[in-house]
């Protein structure tokens, strides 16, 4: 349907059941079963006069143009969300835990005589290879070291620091090295537990 004020030009042919109406013209002919709503015995041919026919005729109802009324309204389709692809994460390494970076340390007195003795630490990586090792201890008895070899040893009091030398405190997983010192004691010379440290 063509209305309102629309001038249908421009090499349009209106054709089959079109209608104009309204204050709508054609300006060239227009098909057969083509016709004017407001003179429908003038069949829009081209004829003359028929091209400038534009008297005052009531516009289209909505009904006509099926625009409202009774029709149904359609009913939007819901846009649904697309379904998120799930991610893995990238597998992360654990940190290792302490156990894994430590070391573990023996005590063993090789030798004594009176008031003095002979002792060896040895140490041990764990699971997994350190670049460095400390042991640690506290002797209960009133032992001091007084020589050492293999290892760096400081005493404070009966408090007793063991650090690797420069070529024994890299350790793969599960190696070992172990040093030597000389102590005084005295009657009672019991053995100390001790605490390592790796880096």
């Amino acid at each position: 349907m063509v209305k309102n004020n629309a001038l249908v030009q421009g090499g349009a042919n209106l054709g089959g059941s079109v209608v104009v109406g309204g204050d709508a013209e054609p300006a060239t002919a227009c098909g057969s079963g083509t016709y004017l709503i407001f003179n429908p015995d003038r069949r829009c041919d081209g004829g003359p006069g028929e091209t400038d026919i534009n008297p005052s005729y009531q516009l289209f109802t909505d009904d006509q143009l099926a625009l409202g009324g009774s029709g149904p309204n359609p009913t939007p389709t819901p846009t649904v969300p697309p379904t998120p692809t799930p991610t893995t994460p990238a597998p992360t390494t654990p940190a290792p835990s302490p156990g894994q970076l430590a070391c573990t340390a023996g005590y063993a007195v090789t030798g004594q005589w009176q008031g003095g003795f002979q002792g060896e630490v040895t140490v041990r990586a764990g699971s997994r290879a350190i670049s460095g090792w400390t042991v640690t201890w506290t002797y209960a008895d009133g032992q001091t070291i007084t020589q050492s070899w293999g290892a760096t040893v400081t005493g404070s009091g009966a408090n007793v620091t063991a650090t690797n030398a420069a070529w024994n405190g890299g350790l793969a997983a599960g190696a070992a090295t172990s040093f030597g010192f000389i102590g005084s004691a005295g009657a009672t010379n019991s053995s100390p537990t001790l605490s390592c440290q790796a880096r």
